[in-house]
């Protein structure tokens, strides 16, 4: 080949490699304008409770999956009245007996569904450690726990609370 073939190669191949490189900037293609954002899933508030039904709570979250639970709201649930880091230990505590209770429970699921009389103590948020989102809803009648009810997407059912027992007020 000539030496000036050989040179006009070498500035094509030098502007082809630079064409790959810089294309998507040129397209407005960079890794910015290839942001995923979220979607957000409905149908945490469905009343669909067929694939539940007669479960254990373990059954439709079992322990060993939960990676962490979160109270994101409390309108009841708490009813110590000491100091305030008494206050803290002793909800702490409730709670922590409330999932203990639930998990070991043998309460079966039934229809999602609420008494006339009862109202919501707390609400709670359980993370999977295969992503996973269950929303629960504390079900009292005055500040008696009475029964929760889980949702996820798509699904749906109340389980009875029955010998749920609370810490004892620190004296």
């Amino acid at each position: 080949m000539s030496k000036h073939l050989t040179l006009k190669l070498k500035q094509f191949s030098f502007v082809l490699v630079m064409l790959i490189i810089y294309s998507p900037v040129l397209d407005g293609q960079t890794e910015n304008a290839k942001t995923k954002y979220p979607v957000v899933e409905l149908g945490y508030n469905s009343m669909s409770s067929k694939d539940w039904i007669g479960l254990r709570f373990r059954e439709i979250i079992p322990a060993s999956n939960i990676k962490k639970v979160i109270m994101i709201r409390e309108s009841g649930f708490a009813y110590h009245n000491n100091s305030l880091l008494d206050y803290k230990k002793l909800v702490q505590a409730d709670y922590d007996a409330l999932l203990k209770h639930l998990i070991d429970s043998e309460e079966r699921a039934q229809n999602l569904g609420w008494l006339a009389e009862e109202g919501i103590l707390a609400e709670l948020i359980i993370l999977t450690n295969d992503d996973q989102v269950y929303h629960l809803e504390i079900l009292g009648i005055l500040n008696r726990i009475s029964s929760v009810t889980i949702n996820s997407s798509g699904k749906g059912v109340r389980i009875e609370i029955k010998e749920f027992q609370r810490s004892e007020p620190i004296k």
